[in-house]
């Protein structure tokens, strides 16, 4: 005896297979949510990789302008030490020559020829004296000007007088005034024969020379 199959099996299997392909298509869902999770979460992570590395390229690029900045300043420093070095330096060459120049003159002046007072101005030096002739006053301008230590020696007047030596007995005698210069130190400053501490006793020393 035959059997029938009266059950829609034609539907059933449609029915099977929309399930399997909806089961399929969820599961393909699921594995695209995932990855697509997954390259989110790979690309968040590069992404704080690269804010982390932008902050500390930042950081290091604050720390080498600093470094810059204090190099700078250094070498400033460094600039301004060299060159009070430099002045120091310079003083330091030039502190004896006030005491050469007075030690110069002293040598120069000739015999009968007496310095009476000696005048700064500057970088120049005005001597006013007596001499017993103008061959003496020639005389010492010749050994001022070959001298080293001045730069340049000149004859600013010369005058024949008579000078009492005993009371009424004169001597014919000659004033006379010269001017010496010298090469200003490299800083510029303005030597002083002041500050050798010896110019009153070296013009007194003259003067007691010129005494009768």
């Amino acid at each position: 005896m035959r059997r029938l199959n009266l059950l829609p099996h034609r539907e059933w299997a449609l029915q099977r297979q929309q399930l399997r392909f909806k089961g399929s298509l969820a599961g393909a869902m699921a594995v695209g949510v995932a990855v697509a999770l997954a390259y989110y979460a790979s690309l968040q992570v590069q992404l704080n990789r690269a804010q982390v590395n932008h902050q500390t390229l930042q950081a290091e690029t604050l720390l080498f302008e600093r470094q810059i900045q204090d190099m700078a300043r250094v070498a400033l420093d460094m600039a301004t030490l060299s060159t009070q070095l430099q002045a120091v330096a310079d003083v330091q060459s030039y502190r004896h020559l006030p005491v050469r120049m007075l030690s110069e003159i002293a040598r120069c002046v000739p015999q009968d020829v007496y310095l009476l007072s000696l005048r700064q101005d500057k970088e120049s030096l005005t001597l006013h004296g007596v001499a017993k002739s103008s061959e003496r006053v020639s005389a010492l301008l010749r050994a001022l000007g070959s001298s080293a230590v001045f730069a340049k020696a000149e004859l600013v007047e010369i005058v024949a007088t008579h000078v009492g030596v005993t009371p009424g007995v004169q001597r014919r005698m000659v004033n006379f005034t010269l001017q010496l210069k010298w090469v200003l130190p490299p800083g510029g400053s303005t030597l002083s024969l002041a500050s050798a501490g010896g110019t009153p006793a070296a013009v007194q020393s003259f003067k007691e020379r010129a005494g009768p």
